[in-house]
């Protein structure tokens, strides 16, 4: 290997690293866990429209409010 096809490698090999990176985390990240910030106050918090969890979503039934 010389120093011209080494240096060639470098970014292509910087660049796959990084796609399976970012595709790894994509594929493995957990779908569902949320944690609440604000206390269970449902009616103050901006995330609100995508919360997953049980207390946001009994709230959201008891409000007649569909997701």
């Amino acid at each position: 290997m010389n120093r011209r096809s080494f240096l060639k490698t470098i970014p292509r090999a910087a660049i796959i690293l990084g796609l399976s990176t970012v595709a790894s985390v994509v594929l493995f990240k957990k779908v569902g866990t949320s944690t609440c910030n604000y206390d269970f106050l449902c009616n103050k918090c901006n995330r609100f429209s995508g919360c997953t969890l049980q207390k946001a979503l009994k709230y959201k039934h008891t409000q007649g409010i569909k997701s």
